[in-house]
């Protein structure tokens, strides 16, 4: 649910389902399997209580998901990722809105479609600061995972 809307979910395409599953395997080498978890809802901003209750794809927590008891909130939150094939337009801006609201340290966006992935960080003001688009030949490195940098291209099934 985001601003009161209950967002159905369509049936994903295989390159989505597959697209997540190599996430998952590359998200997890880096922070720990416990601590990658997928379509979990997260706590947005006050303001946007209890209207939006997004589920990403992809949430990075910083501690093992187990240990939840309620919803992770954005300072328990590494990193969240969408995979986007036909929502591009709502993951970049209606999503990345609420997320900036609610103090995400960082937002990636997988660009199906176009092959890149989009980089949202430092959320001022109902808006990141910061948005880089990186092509599958360039690589990025997760603020939460300085030692570690992650090639574009092994975001993406093949």
């Amino acid at each position: 649910m985001v601003g009161g809307d209950l967002i159905e979910t369509t049936r994903k395409s295989l390159l989505h389902i597959n697209t997540l599953h190599q996430l998952l395997m590359v998200l997890a080498e880096i922070f720990g399997f416990a601590q990658v978890t997928q379509e979990r809802p997260v706590d947005v901003a006050a303001a946007d209580q209890p209207n939006s209750e997004p589920e990403s794809d992809i949430v990075v927590l910083i501690r093992s998901f187990n240990t939840f008891h309620d919803l992770p909130r954005p300072e328990e939150i590494s990193l969240i990722v969408e995979i986007s094939d036909t929502t591009l337009r709502y993951d970049l801006r209606t999503k990345a809105s609420l997320y900036s609201r609610a103090g995400i340290a960082e937002y990636w966006v997988v660009d199906l479609n176009g092959r890149r992935l989009f980089v949202h960080r430092k959320p001022e003001q109902g808006r990141y600061a910061s948005t880089v688009s990186y092509d599958v030949n360039e690589s990025v490195t997760p603020l939460a995972a300085p030692e570690h940098t992650v090639p574009v291209r092994s975001l993406f099934s093949e």
